[in-house]
């Protein structure tokens, strides 16, 4: 049996109801306005990343090494390791001392990609006074993170 009162309801304070809507309007804008921004922060992140993609090694790529250029990323001496061939197990460890072998000049030129870094030739001077790599005699192994900072290098010109 249902039993009605004439007595007034209890409502909940006016402003404590409406200060959601005073502060965002509707609910439906807000969830509008969130789903666009998410939307925009997605597109910008998507579009620097394909604009700013890494650069991969490919063979047949050729990196000199110049005295007119200044290395980026604090590239001065790197780990290597001798390799007879592109499928051979990393041979003895050696150096690259960039700006030594700048003096000279030369060039680097892949000749393999490998899961653990890229295999490269040097045409030019010695790598390093101490431990130097063998250079066009065989093949020197680079970790990929060291063939890309090689890649950062602005030209002075002179």
């Amino acid at each position: 049996m249902l039993r009605f009162s004439n007595r007034p309801r209890k409502s909940r304070p006016a402003a404590r109801q409406n200060s959601w809507r005073r502060l965002f309007g509707s609910r439906r804008l807000f969830d509008t306005v969130l789903l666009g921004l998410t939307f925009v922060t997605a597109a910008r992140l998507v579009s620097a990343a394909v604009a700013q993609s890494p650069q991969v090694a490919m063979p047949g790529d050729i990196v000199p090494v110049e005295r007119t250029t200044n290395w980026i990323a604090g590239v001065n001496v790197m780990k290597a390791h001798d390799l007879s061939d592109a499928f051979a197990a990393p041979g003895h460890a050696c150096q690259l001392d960039i700006k030594y072998m700048a003096r000279t000049g030369g060039s680097f030129a892949v000749l393999a990609v490998r899961a653990d870094g890229v295999m490269l030739s040097w045409a030019g001077g010695p790598t390093a006074p101490g431990q130097a790599c063998a250079g066009g005699e065989t093949g020197i192994l680079v970790s990929d993170a060291d063939y890309r900072s090689m890649l950062l290098r602005v030209p002075t010109g002179g």
